[in-house]
């Protein structure tokens, strides 16, 4: 459900609001529950927190700035690397053994993915250029301009 919204109002609205706002509504719904539940943490326990805030953090703006600058199509099966990495941090941190139901459905998820990406570029490759819809994918993704150090090399 994230990801849908991130897609919707990612292109609108600044990368703050989209990464405060989530963060903060779970820190209120999660601080309801605080009193009830809360024990002090180590210094190892908060530095390992940090670590992941900042990693969190860093790759939600990434994702925004993604989403900003190529099509949702071409984005989101990426994301499905994903189900990769949990089976593989299930197996080795956790000794997780995925059943046959949850390779299978991964393996659907990931070849679907696959293909829209392959299908993807296949029309827009026919019309005009490759999945970003231009003859120049790089100068598309609003990073470079057209005047770039790029061109002049």
């Amino acid at each position: 459900m994230a990801f849908i919204i991130l897609r919707k109002i990612g292109q609108v609205e600044r990368s703050a609001s989209v990464i405060l706002v989530p963060m903060f509504t779970t820190l209120t719904v999660s601080g309801l529950f605080l009193p009830s539940y809360f024990v002090p943490p180590s210094l190892i326990d908060l530095s390992g927190m940090a670590a992941i805030g900042i990693m969190s953090t860093v790759s939600q703006l990434a994702l925004i700035v993604a989403y900003r600058v190529a099509p949702a199509g071409l984005i989101a099966p990426f994301q499905y690397t994903q189900i990769v990495w949990a089976i593989l941090f299930g197996a080795l941190f956790f000794e997780e053994v995925p059943d046959t139901f949850v390779l299978v459905g991964a393996g659907f998820i990931i070849t679907s993915g696959i293909f829209i990406i392959w299908r993807e570029y296949k029309v827009e490759s026919e019309q005009e250029g490759p999945v970003t819809g231009s003859k120049s994918a790089i100068m598309d993704t609003g990073i470079l301009s057209k005047s770039s150090t790029l061109d002049s090399k």
